[in-house]
């Protein structure tokens, strides 16, 4: 097992510790690891192997023989070639042990963001492939933009307070196929991209093949012939870069109030 040497060497360096440090950790002297990594010591102490098993090196890697891994089933980690020695070691974060195989990369979504520059020419580009790659795109690990597609508009308006704030971003997701007007939820957000223009609001329908935009208060605002919706974008949350105002002191405010109705008893005597 002439090769052990050269791999307990490579493990303390992907672990970028000294000798004394990798000492210290497994509780062995250094005096033990530099006999280890030259080949001068017999066997390998069953408390380092320990050790190395809870840090996540693959024992099997470990005492196989390098000519028995040509072949084997494990891809050369990230910064290694080959015909490199450390093949088959750690490097990614994203794998388990060294030479085991990959964990599997949670998924990651990318979304456009339209801002309020993009929002006012979105409508007559948003079928340009070209136009999409211009806006910049944030991309989020979470499952809940996972299935679907998914985008960000901002709030260019305060007609949507107090759900959304002046320049919060509002997270939607594209409703394909679209649906007819009967099926809209009235309580729902929708993002509406028009042949003229983008719209952020509640939906309710109007007259036959028409919708209405509910606005501030609820008042009816813009009205859409429903076959020139272009896209409709179910808001699903939101993104906002503005801290709430605090809250106001309450028990402040009701010892003042108490003070104020004292002083007025007193007065009325």
């Amino acid at each position: 097992m002439d090769w052990i040497p050269a791999k307990i060497r490579l493990i303390r360096q992907q672990f970028q510790m000294t000798q004394l440090e990798l000492a210290q950790a497994s509780g062995l002297s250094q005096r033990d690891i530099s006999q280890l990594e030259n080949g001068r010591k017999e066997g390998v102490p069953k408390e380092f192997i320990r050790f190395l098993h809870t840090r996540g090196v693959d024992l099997n890697w470990l005492f196989t023989d390098p000519a028995e891994e040509v072949g084997q089933a494990l891809a050369p980690a990230k910064g290694y070639t080959a015909a490199e020695p450390g093949a088959a070691l750690l490097v990614e974060e994203e794998r388990v042990g060294y030479g085991a195989s990959p964990k599997k990369a949670a998924p990651v979504a990318e979304l456009r963001m339209v801002d309020a520059a993009a929002a006012a020419q979105y409508a007559a580009r948003c079928v340009e492939p070209a136009f999409e790659q211009t806006l910049p795109a944030l991309t989020l690990p979470l499952p809940q933009v996972q299935q679907g597609r998914f985008r960000c508009f901002q709030v260019t308006d305060t007609s949507l307070q107090p759900d959304f704030q002046l320049h919060d971003w509002v997270i939607a997701r594209l409703l394909t196929p679209k649906p007819s007007v009967n099926q809209l939820d009235p309580a729902a957000i929708y993002v509406v991209v028009t042949v003229q223009r983008l719209a952020i609001g509640r939906l309710t329908p109007a007259v036959a093949g028409a919708v209405q935009l509910v606005v501030e208060a609820g008042q009816a605002g813009a009205e859409f012939t429903w076959a020139h919706v272009q896209e409709l974008w179910l808001v699903t949350g939101r993104l906002s870069f503005q801290l709430p105002a605090p809250a106001p002191d309450t028990l402040a405010a009701q010892l003042h109030n108490l003070l104020e109705r004292v002083q007025r008893l007193e007065r009325e005597r």
